[in-house]
């Protein structure tokens, strides 16, 4: 039995085909010659962003248990955390 030789061959250009010779459109045609220019409608207009203010600052607080209890479960009653609980009720308090 004779050994297999794959110095002549490739096995992977049997699944590449081979680049036929076809012009290539974009060097034979002018694609910006049949677009209409359009002026772009945010030249002059400032973009005023409104970043939302993130909850970065932590604090530590210390109340009664019975108090952190009613809390707790008022937050549970509106499907939130104790901690946005907290930040409600402080949010109204300082907006007086």
């Amino acid at each position: 039995m004779s050994k297999k030789s794959f110095a002549n061959a490739n096995p992977a250009m049997a699944f590449i085909s081979m680049a036929e010779d076809t012009e290539d459109f974009s060097l034979t045609q002018s694609i910006k010659a049949e677009l209409p220019i359009k002026a772009d409608p945010k030249i002059g207009k400032e973009e005023i962003k409104i970043v939302p203010e993130t909850k970065s600052k932590r604090v530590q607080m210390l109340m009664q248990p019975s108090l952190y209890n009613e809390i707790k479960k008022k937050a549970e009653q509106k499907g939130i955390s104790v901690n946005e609980m907290m930040h409600e009720i402080l949010k109204i308090y300082v907006a007086i």
